[in-house]
């Protein structure tokens, strides 16, 4: 459906992502459907459904820290805790065995770069990438960050979408979306 990017620079998350739909055979662009935005602190991109997308942006809310709490404890089980919910309460996922099935996304939070996979979430210590084309897209941005051709993040990450774009047929090319933390 999508390719998502994400690095850290300088203490900041950088995002991208491409605005294809595809099922495999047919592509279409939705330039006002952004695959990565803010909602609270956080940045969000999604891949899997424009559906899960929507929750992410329109009925997710960052919940409250309670104080005293490290950023660990408050990631890790209140607002990993609160997009489960948050998914469940509007009735998205499957339930496999014990474990529900959400889909994979990325989220930027205080410098630091996560790839939620259903139920778990790991932490990335400079580049991420999910949806179609992962490989390709961290392929880019590790070798882009091993040279000196760099004009900064947001160049890397248009290269790295567009190097994924150029070899998988359910990424988009030309318009992109980047974001970062403020």
């Amino acid at each position: 459906m999508t390719r998502i990017v994400a690095m850290i620079e300088d203490g900041k998350v950088w995002m991208g992502a491409d605005h294809l739909g595809s099922d495999g055979f047919i592509k279409t662009e939705y330039v006002k459907n952004d695959k990565v935005f803010k909602n609270g602190d956080f940045l969000i991109g999604y891949t899997t459904s424009f559906r899960m997308g929507q929750i992410l942006q329109y009925s997710w809310s960052q919940p409250t820290r309670p104080e005293g709490v490290s950023d660990d404890v408050y990631f890790y089980k209140h607002v990993l805790n609160s997009f489960h919910q948050c998914f469940k309460d509007n009735d998205y996922g499957q339930k496999r065995d014990e474990d529900w099935s959400f889909g994979e996304f990325l989220v930027g939070w205080k410098g630091r770069l996560f790839v939620v996979q259903n139920s778990i979430a790991l932490e990335h210590e400079r580049f991420a990438s999910v949806g179609s084309g992962c490989y390709h897209a961290l392929g880019a941005m590790k070798a882009l960050a091993l040279s000196d051709y760099l004009e900064g993040p947001q160049q890397t990450l248009e290269i790295a979408l567009e190097v994924a774009s150029g070899s998988v047929c359910t990424v988009g090319s030309g318009k992109y979306t980047i974001i970062t933390e403020d």
